[in-house]
């Protein structure tokens, strides 16, 4: 049942309706059923089902087990252990020797069930959060809007909402029902020729490859094939996450934030502050911060600290990486991202100690300084995501005509692609005050039916038209 189908559409509105009135017990059983119904809908067969449900309950028992703190070290044994099953059910190549399930099993929303079960394991046995009863448990866990690919829901907040849930008057009815259509619209119109043109620069790419073209025309197809990947990924994600947070609405749970104007970001610090802001925030919390609390007990130096920082940050960023799939491609990804954010660090930490903090800080003010940092950072995250559209082999093809200067000019060119662009509808919006324009600013019943109607007209003609399979990437992960 994906978002974008109609089937969906009519599961929302009629489980939406329903919802309303009840209150308590009855409200947290229902969003159960709703959660049981949609899960159903990306698995085969019950069989399928087993591995996943077998794998919450162990995540309740651990709940139990360090609430209890009746076994030595309950946390760290329940996350090893929850981490290692995660890592079997989902065959990464370095368990390959370890017998698998004779059956074919579903693995759809078992990663972000795995950052919320993480974040309950650690908080209960951290004595911050009392564990939750188990229907409330399974609510959170499978909380169907937030299911295949977040957002990351910390539990507080959604325990609130079922017991109060956020209403809703005329202005935040019209705010959600517009945002679920820019976000259908975003996946199913935007993104969809975002990848259609992408595909085609991707297939340019190969055949100047295989024509042995100059480094120069590898240089300018790789460019654009990787910097249009990151607005299709962009659009892609982001519209799932309006429509996500925009369906929570309904259901008076109110879901956080994923995005804040990423290709507004002025270094990869600020970038991963504005894209999938929960996963990262979720790193941040439970995995940066501690590993840095570990490295300052080795190392007793305060001049080293913010080099263990820049040491941090690129093993979380491998991690990262190597959590968005099994294969060697995303392994990749994350040590790119990794040494981008590491350079960046370092770069920021030795220009402070030169110029002084007040001139740096000075410095990094500078339009012309900010511009051309914007475009380097998307830059270099474009050329980071490569693997998810070209094999290590291809890369490493592209890398062998190409050169490193291939590479350089690609990097020079997606900067200024991506640069001069947004400079351009920046200034455009700041001059005629778009910028000022949000859904909250469209007042009167007629205009507001009209956007409405006028993008529902939209998304009826373009999705056919361009024959949209509306897939998620981030469902795959």
């Amino acid at each position: 049942m994906q978002f974008t189908s109609m089937a969906f559409l009519g599961f929302v509105l009629l489980a939406a309706l329903l919802a309303q009135p009840l209150r308590g017990a009855w409200r947290t059983g229902f969003l159960i059923a709703l959660n049981i119904a949609f899960a159903a809908s990306f698995i085969a067969s019950p069989l399928a089902a087993v591995p996943l449900l077998a794998f919450v309950l162990a995540g309740y028992a651990a709940l139990v087990l360090v609430e209890r703190r009746k076994a030595g070290h309950a946390v760290a044994l329940s996350v090893l252990v929850l981490v290692a099953v995660f890592i079997w059910l989902k065959r990464y190549p370095f368990v390959a020797a370890v017998p698998e399930l004779p059956f074919p099993y579903a693995l759809v929303g078992l990663s972000y069930i795995l950052f919320r079960l993480l974040h309950l394991v650690l908080e209960v046995g951290d004595g911050a959060l009392k564990r939750p009863s188990f229907p409330r448990y399974m609510a959170y866990l499978f909380f169907f809007p937030a299911f295949l690919s977040g957002p990351i829901h910390r539990y507080e907040p959604f325990d609130r909402d079922l017991d109060a849930p956020a209403g809703m008057d005329s202005n935040a009815a019209f705010a959600t029902l517009l945002r679920f259509l820019v976000g259908f619209a975003k996946v199913a119109v935007v993104g969809e020729c975002l990848l259609m043109v992408q595909e085609l620069f991707a297939g340019r790419l190969q055949g100047a490859l295989d024509g042995g073209a100059s480094f120069p025309m590898l240089a300018g197809l790789y460019a654009f094939g990787a910097g249009l990947y990151l607005l299709f990924l962009y659009a892609n994600f982001s519209g799932y996450t309006d429509m996500a947070i925009a369906v929570g609405r309904l259901f008076g749970v109110v879901l956080p934030e994923n995005f804040n104007r990423p290709f507004m970001a002025t270094n990869f610090q600020d970038f991963w502050s504005r894209w999938h802001i929960t996963l990262s925030e979720w790193f941040k919390i439970y995995f940066f911060n501690p590993l840095l609390k570990l490295l300052m007990g080795r190392f007793d130096s305060a001049a080293a600290v913010p080099y263990l920082g820049v040491f941090a940050l690129f093993i979380t960023f491998v991690v990262l990486g190597f959590w968005h799939g099994s294969s060697w491609e995303y392994l990749l990804t994350g040590a790119l991202l990794g040494v981008g954010i590491s350079i960046n660090k370092l770069y920021q930490v030795e220009l402070t100690k030169r110029m002084g903090k007040k001139p740096y800080q000075a410095l990094t003010k500078r339009p012309a300084y900010i511009w051309a940092s914007r475009g380097l950072t998307l830059a270099w995250v474009s050329l980071a995501l490569t693997p998810f559209w070209i094999p290590v082999p291809g890369i490493g093809a592209l890398l062998a005509h190409a050169g490193v200067g291939g590479f350089v000019l690609a990097l020079v060119l997606m900067s200024a692609a991506f640069a001069i662009p947004i400079l351009i509808i920046v200034r455009s919006m700041r001059l005629a005050k778009l910028d000022q324009v949000s859904g909250g600013a469209i007042h009167g019943r007629g205009a507001r039916i009209a956007i409405l109607a006028g993008l529902i007209v939209l998304l009826a003609f373009a999705v056919p038209l361009l024959n949209s399979s509306s897939d998620f990437v981030y469902q795959a992960f």
